[in-house]
């Protein structure tokens, strides 16, 4: 069950993490809106000691209350939405939870997340380059299945002879020997794949509800203004 949002006796704004991230993403918007569409700030006035705003519909006290309103406003989200993220930074750096037998901060979870995608650009490589070596070496074991049979026909008529036949059929043999094409597996690829890929799925089920999760429970105190 998510936490509710309190404010202490110290007026310190107690808070739920998913809750701050979803004012953190309130706030973001306020201030791109607020910077996006300021206030007038200056104005112009003809006249010394007798001035005459030349702003239509305002008036001298209207327009500073409303550059005064916003700057005071856009600051406030500022501030605001930078306590909030300190307060989640720490928050972070601190709360442990278990991924996959292991404990983690919050923190560390994040990066294990961004290791994560790493980790499936790695078995994608190593998958890409298997295909692309397993496609080249059996086109041209293929090619080389062609030009002996081909050989084997062209000299049909010379091998009548058992002798004869047994001997083509070593020189065959000899040719494919040293002109077969092999995938060297430098690495062992197929339980490099397997363990990257279990442990991928392993983490998968856990990454994303155990920050949701923690996340709900976990509470920040912030000081808002």
């Amino acid at each position: 069950m998510m936490l509710n949002e309190v404010v202490t006796e110290s007026g310190l704004t107690r808070i739920p993490v998913s809750r701050a991230l979803a004012k953190l993403k309130t706030l973001k918007a306020k201030i791109d809106e607020q910077l996006a569409n300021p206030a007038k700030l200056f104005h112009l006035s003809q006249g010394v000691e007798k001035k005459r705003l030349l702003t239509p519909g305002e008036t001298f006290d209207t327009i500073g209350a409303k550059s005064q309103s916003w700057l005071q406003s856009v600051q406030k989200n500022m501030d605001n939405y930078l306590a909030i993220k300190s307060a989640i930074a720490l928050s972070n750096a601190t709360t442990i939870v278990t991924i996959n037998g292991k404990q983690y901060t919050i923190a560390g979870v994040m990066e294990l997340k961004k290791i994560q995608e790493s980790k499936t650009k790695l078995v994608n490589i190593i998958k890409r380059q298997h295909h692309d070596a397993s496609t080249v070496a059996a086109r041209n074991n293929e090619n080389l299945e062609k030009e002996l049979t081909v050989n084997k026909a062209d000299n049909k008529e010379a091998l009548d002879q058992e002798t004869q036949v047994q001997m083509f059929a070593r020189l065959q043999e000899m040719q494919r020997e040293l002109s077969l094409v092999n995938i060297e597996d430098t690495i062992g690829h197929e339980a490099v794949v397997k363990n990257l890929s279990d442990e991928l799925e392993a983490v998968k089920t856990d990454l994303d509800y155990v920050i949701n999760q923690s996340n709900m429970v976990t509470v920040i105190e912030v000081d808002l203004r």
